[in-house]
């Protein structure tokens, strides 16, 4: 039996890729586990897969996980690319799920918020699309004895790159309690430092907010905002609509159930807006499937994980128009 050239194992490894929509692979999928013993084959088979473990399959669900990959991208990778020439790019790190926090409570992690640092630090160049599953609520600024926030937040705040963003958990809650100390001083949501944020999702984020309506307002290439399970529709949502000055499509997500206690925004959109070209804003309802338990929080925010995970997030199929609006101001740079 003769070898295969290595061109054709190329081609054979370069099938196993994903579509490229899909954000990240899990440890347990076939694919995931195919390539990792790929990589540890032969020299010949890692240089292939190994790119495509940092292409597809950056899932990270625990402290472990996190820490092999600060250490891989700070050494190994390093080593690989001084000893046999690999360009750097390919292992760049685009799109990534993070959620190592299993236990749900962030308030004694410093391990891992540090290790969270490092990374960001390391990747914050290259990574553009994002989906994190991280209780920031689970330690309010008065309860952060390790300063544990305060990590988080620095660490974020480098994203600028950042292209798609999710929050499965929360409004991506990285607030330091400052505002509370002097009521002039107020704290700049994180993502709203991204200028090059065109699709953001956020769990559970108060419409009436003035740093969440100043923040979407200020982002200069947003398209796409998701807002599941979102907090005080009927009074935020007209305060949004107001103020922003680029068009924009607005999700509102929840279970019907949690829809119909939004008695406002129950109602289709009325035929004139079949036109959908002639709005500059349109507000579409998403209703997430749920079972006998009526559990809403735990459906959405597992919805919202799975969506973002595999790629289909912003399609939203099955979504219903419920109005439309347009500017009162100008687009910028019309």
């Amino acid at each position: 039996m003769f070898p295969l050239p290595p061109e054709i194992w190329a081609i054979i490894v370069d099938k196993l890729a994903p579509p490229d929509c899909r954000l990240a692979l899990p440890p347990s999928h076939e694919i995931t586990k195919t390539l990792v013993s790929l990589s540890v084959t032969s020299k010949h088979l890692s240089y292939l897969a190994q790119p495509l473990l940092f292409k597809h399959c950056v899932y990270i669900d625990s402290l472990q996980r996190l820490e092999c990959l600060d250490w891989g991208l700070s050494h190994a990778l390093w080593r690989t690319y001084f000893l046999h020439g690999l360009p750097k790019h390919k292992f760049a790190v685009v799109k990534m799920f993070l959620a190592p926090f299993p236990d749900q409570d962030i308030r004694d992690k410093r391990k891992v918020a540090n290790a969270i640092v490092i990374l960001l630090a390391q990747i914050e160049g290259s990574l553009r699309r994002l989906v994190v599953d991280i209780p920031f609520r689970s330690c309010f600024p008065e309860d952060d004895m390790y300063g544990v926030r305060p990590l988080l937040r620095s660490a974020f705040l480098r994203l600028i790159n950042l292209e798609e963003f999710v929050s499965v958990k929360d409004e991506l809650y990285l607030d330091l309690g400052r505002a509370e100390d002097d009521p002039e001083q107020s704290e700049t949501q994180v993502w709203s430092y991204w200028t090059n944020l065109r699709s953001l999702a956020l769990y559970n984020t108060d419409l009436e907010d003035e740093d969440f309506l100043g923040g979407v307002v200020e982002l200069p290439n947003i398209h796409t905002l998701v807002l599941i399970r979102c907090d005080s529709i009927r009074h935020g949502l007209p305060k949004l609509l107001v103020r922003l000055r680029r068009p924009l499509q607005i999700y509102l997500v929840n279970t019907a159930g949690g829809h119909d206690h939004d008695t406002d925004m129950v109602v289709a959109a009325p035929e004139t807006l079949l036109h959908k070209e002639q709005f500059a804003v349109l507000v579409y309802r998403v209703d997430v499937p749920t079972m006998s338990d009526n559990s809403d929080i735990g459906h959405c925010q597992a919805w919202l994980r799975d969506k973002a995970s595999d790629g289909v997030l912003w399609k939203f199929e099955d979504s219903t128009l419920l109005f439309g609006a347009m500017l009162l101001q100008s687009p910028q740079g019309s």
